[in-house]
């Protein structure tokens, strides 16, 4: 019982983690992906 409390108390603490990386990720990557699709766009006019 003790050692499938502590396995939920971790998986629960990894997801909190993953949730708190996914926040932070995601304003990083929105710009990155806009210029990206930026230069995409541009490449596609010149080809």
């Amino acid at each position: 019982m003790d050692l499938f409390e502590i396995n939920k108390q971790i998986i629960t603490f990894r997801i909190i983690c993953l949730m708190i990386v996914f926040q932070l990720a995601v304003p990083i990557v929105s710009p990155v992906i806009s210029f990206a699709d930026e230069v995409y766009k541009i490449g596609a006019e010149r080809a």
